[in-house]
C-alpha cells in the first residue's frame, strides 16, 4: 500500500535559481503503477511541486502533458512562475527521470478569498452514497466462487474502492455503455490538509477511469492498449472535506488510434469537485 503524502514528498535540491527555477528531488513508488506509473499520481507530484513554489492559498486548474512513463525511482522537478498576477499564479511544471522528460505543464493557483459570483448547475451526482455500494471483496464474496487472479497491479491497494457499476465476468461480457466508476477512499489517510495535495488525490481518480471506461464499450478479448497522452482538470472546490470520492470517466468517442475522455469527480454530500479531459492513445499490445 502507498501513502500519498509520502510518496509525492518533495526534497529541495538547491535554492531558487537565477533564472527563477526551483528544483526537487521525489522517489516515485512503484505503488502507484498500473502500467508504469498511474498518470493521476504524476500529476499528483506536479501539484504538490506548484503547491511548493506558489504563495496563493490553492489550485484552480492543471494541464499535464504525459510524455513518457514513469517507473519508480528518483525523478527531479523544476518549477518556475510563469506569469503572476494579483489573485492568480500560473506555474510552468517539468518532471524528468532518467534523463527523460516524464510530463510537463502548468497549474494555476489561485487566492482562496476571491469572491466573485457563485452557482452550481452540476446536476445530480450520478451515483448514491459510497456505502450503498459494495467493496471488490465483498462482491466476490457474496458470489461463492474464487476470486480470479489480481493482475500484477499494485496501484489498487492504495484505497478502498467500491464499484459503482460491477462486471462479474471480464473475459465474458457484451460491449456496455463507456462508462466506469469507482467511490474511493484513500489509505492509510483519507484527506489532506494541504489543497494542493488534497487536489493530487482528485487528480489520481480523474485520470484512472479513463481506460476502463474505453474498454467497457468492447467486447473482449482486447487486443490493445491506451496510456492517456494529457490530463486537464478544473477543481471548482476544495475537497478535504470529503473522505469518499467518486471518480467517474466517460470515453464517448474512440477512433483512428484516439480516445478521448472526460472525468468527474464528486463528493459525499453530492457537490461536484472537479472535472477533467483528455486523449488516449490506442496502441496494439504485442
Amino acid at each position: 500500500m502507498g501513502d500519498l503524502d509520502l510518496d509525492t514528498t518533495l526534497s529541495p535540491l538547491d535554492g531558487t535559481r537565477a533564472d527563477g527555477v526551483s528544483r526537487f528531488g521525489v522517489d516515485l513508488s512503484d505503488d502507484w503503477r498500473i502500467w508504469t506509473l498511474n498518470g493521476g499520481y504524476v500529476a499528483a507530484v506536479a501539484l504538490r511541486a506548484a503547491g511548493a513554489v506558489t504563495s496563493f492559498d490553492r489550485p484552480a486548474s492543471m494541464s499535464l502533458q504525459l510524455l513518457s512513463g514513469a517507473v519508480a525511482g528518483p525523478a527531479e522537478v523544476s518549477v518556475r512562475s510563469a506569469r503572476r498576477a494579483r489573485s492568480a499564479e500560473c506555474l510552468a511544471v517539468a518532471i524528468d527521470q532518467e534523463g527523460r522528460r516524464i510530463a510537463e505543464g502548468h497549474v494555476w493557483s489561485v487566492a482562496g478569498d476571491a469572491g466573485g459570483p457563485s452557482h452550481d448547475d452540476a446536476g445530480d451526482r450520478p451515483a448514491g452514497p459510497p456505502l450503498s455500494y459494495p467493496t471488490i471483496h465483498e462482491r466476490v464474496a457474496a458470489r461463492g466462487s474464487a476470486a480470479p487472479a489480481a493482475p500484477d497491479f499494485p496501484f489498487w491497494g492504495n484505497f478502498e474502492s467500491r464499484p459503482i457499476s460491477w462486471v462479474e465476468d471480464w473475459d465474458d461480457r457484451p460491449a456496455g455503455p463507456a462508462f466506469a466508476g469507482d467511490w474511493l477512499r484513500f489509505a492509510p489517510t483519507a484527506t489532506f490538509a494541504d489543497p494542493f495535495l488534497d487536489a493530487g488525490r482528485v487528480a489520481v481518480a480523474l485520470d484512472v477511469y479513463s481506460f476502463p471506461s474505453l474498454v467497457r464499450a468492447h467486447e473482449p478479448p482486447i487486443g490493445w492498449t491506451a496510456p492517456n497522452i494529457d490530463l486537464h482538470c478544473s477543481f471548482h472546490r476544495r475537497s478535504d472535506d470529503s473522505p469518499w470520492i467518486l471518480g467517474v470517466g466517460r470515453t464517448p468517442v474512440a477512433e483512428d488510434g484516439l480516445a478521448g475522455f472526460t472525468a468527474e469527480v464528486w463528493s459525499e454530500d453530492g457537490r461536484l469537485l472537479a472535472s477533467a479531459g483528455g486523449q488516449m492513445l490506442v496502441r496494439a499490445v504485442g
